[in-house]
Order: structure tokens, then C-alpha cells, then sequence
């Protein structure tokens, strides 16, 4: 047992003796032999791994970030190290015009985070006949989400009836060739197909209101549902109309109102009825 104990204690003191005179000699190699890359599996010699430099760290950075934007293809690539709304824009101007008409072409880009992005243009013709105005229209939209790319073109017209000054008589419509559905908080940005009818009212120089109601085709429920008109506006001295449409709002309360009993019964469907406990076992 003492020549073991001996042996074991001797291996010791040769291996501490061995290791420290390998870091000597490693704290004396210089720092390009020290962290030189090794030709194949990129270890240096001494088999210690190479420090990158801050320069090869940042231009690692952007060449990830350039194959991000490489692979995104069509889809913009959502870099979020810049302005969102950079690309945005809107813009309109009359083609032509005679006396008692005009054509006129618009287009706008908008950015919605999180969403999409729309593209979209508009060349429409109008022509007053008097009490009567007549407005048709043909639009093009481009839409870009997660999911890729889609075209959608469509087709509108609106006729107008003056019968006083102040009150007039709108029917309208619109056909558009798809019928795209991304998600509920991208509804309201899509156009859809629909038509109406509304009275614009205007109870002195600069106020007013629409009132009338339309059918829209709902692309989530994929069935058309009826909506009511009711936007006050403020009248501007261009002429512009600025409005806030409540009617849907209206018609959901109103909906919520007649049909209170099926839209308010907050049992799970899926559930049994409630039933009295049974009697204990003696």
C-alpha cells in the first residue's frame, strides 16, 4: 500500500510540474501563432478558438441582414431599422376636362405594421348632367402580407340626385373581381363588393349627414349582410367632406337589442345543463 500511495503521489507532482510549464509556453507564443485559424476545422493550433474582430462581427450583421432582405423577395422584408412609412404616399391629378366633366387618376401606397402593405389606383370619369351627376370608376389594388402577394381589380359607379340644395339622393355600387380575406383586423382596409342607397342632408353651410343603408358581401362570414349609413360630416371650403360612418356600430347595437336573448346567454353551448347535486351515499 505504501509503494501505491507513493506512485499516485509521484504522478501527481510530475503532471502539475507538466501543466504548468505548458501554460508557460503558451503565454509565450505570440498572438498570431496563438489565434492563428487552423486551414480546416477553424481552431487554431494551440487549439484555441479565434476572437473575431468588431469589423468581422458587423459585417457578418449585414450580410445576414441583406440575405433577410434577399429571401424576402416580394414581400419588402419588414426591416424594422428604418421609417414604416418611408414608402407611403398619395397622389391624384385630372387627366382631362370639358365643361361639365372630367377624368381623374389617383394612386397611394399605405403601410399597415403588422398587417400589409397596399398598393392601389383609381381612373375614374364624371359628368354633370344638371340635377343628375354620373360617376364611374375602375380600380386596381395590390396587396403584400406574410402570405405573399395578391391583384385584386375592380369596378364602381355612383349616380347622384340633386332635389334641393341641400339634400340630394346617392346610389352606388361596386364589383370587385375577388374576394380576399387575410385576417378580421385587415378587413376594413380590403375592398369588397357592394351597393346602396343614401341621402345626404345638410342642415346649413358647413354640417351635414348621410344616412342610408348598403349590402356588403362579408368575406369572413362569405355571406352578404346588410349595413346602415350614418356618418356626420363637417362640410370644408374646398368642398371636401370629413365624416365618421357609425352606422355599423348602430347595427350591431340594434342587432344586439332585438336579438338580446340568443346574443346574451353566457352558458357555454357545449355544456349540460346545470342538474342538482345527487344524495349522499349512507
Amino acid at each position: 500500500m505504501k509503494n501505491v500511495g507513493v506512485i499516485i503521489l509521484f504522478c501527481m507532482a510530475f503532471g502539475s510540474v507538466a501543466l504548468q510549464g505548458l501554460c508557460q509556453q503558451s503565454a509565450a507564443l505570440p498572438a498570431d501563432v496563438l489565434f492563428a485559424p487552423f486551414p480546416e476545422a477553424g481552431m487554431s493550433e494551440s487549439g484555441v478558438l479565434p476572437v473575431p474582430s468588431l469589423s468581422e462581427v458587423t459585417g457578418e450583421y449585414e450580410l445576414n441582414r441583406l440575405r433577410l432582405v434577399m429571401d424576402a423577395g416580394e414581400s419588402d422584408g419588414f426591416l424594422f431599422d428604418r421609417n414604416l412609412y418611408s414608402y407611403d404616399y398619395a397622389a391624384g391629378a385630372v387627366v382631362v376636362s370639358w365643361y361639365a366633366g372630367l377624368v381623374a387618376a389617383s394612386a397611394s401606397y399605405a403601410t399597415y405594421p403588422g398587417l400589409m402593405s397596399m398598393e392601389s389606383g383609381v381612373l375614374s370619369v364624371t359628368h354633370d348632367f344638371g340635377k343628375v351627376v354620373l360617376t364611374g370608376n375602375v380600380m386596381a389594388e395590390k396587396y403584400r402580407t406574410f402570405r405573399g402577394l395578391d391583384t385584386n381589380y375592380g369596378v364602381g359607379g355612383m349616380l347622384t340626385y340633386r332635389i334641393g340644395e341641400r339634400f340630394s339622393l346617392n346610389v352606388f355600387g361596386q364589383y370587385y373581381k375577388k374576394s380576399l380575406y387575410y385576417s378580421p383586423a385587415a378587413l376594413p382596409y380590403i375592398g369588397t363588393s357592394k351597393y346602396g342607397v343614401y341621402a345626404d342632408m345638410q342642415f346649413g353651410e358647413r354640417f351635414g349627414m348621410d344616412l342610408g343603408v348598403s349590402r356588403e358581401y362579408d368575406a369572413y362570414s362569405r355571406r352578404w349582410q346588410t349595413v346602415p349609413i350614418a356618418a356626420p360630416y363637417v362640410k370644408l371650403n374646398n368642398g371636401a367632406k370629413i365624416g365618421l360612418d357609425v352606422g355599423r356600430l348602430l347595427g350591431v347595437m340594434i342587432d344586439n337589442w332585438v336579438n338580446g336573448s340568443r346574443y346574451n346567454d353566457s352558458r357555454n353551448p357545449t355544456m349540460p345543463p346545470l342538474l342538482p347535486p345527487m344524495p349522499p351515499v349512507r
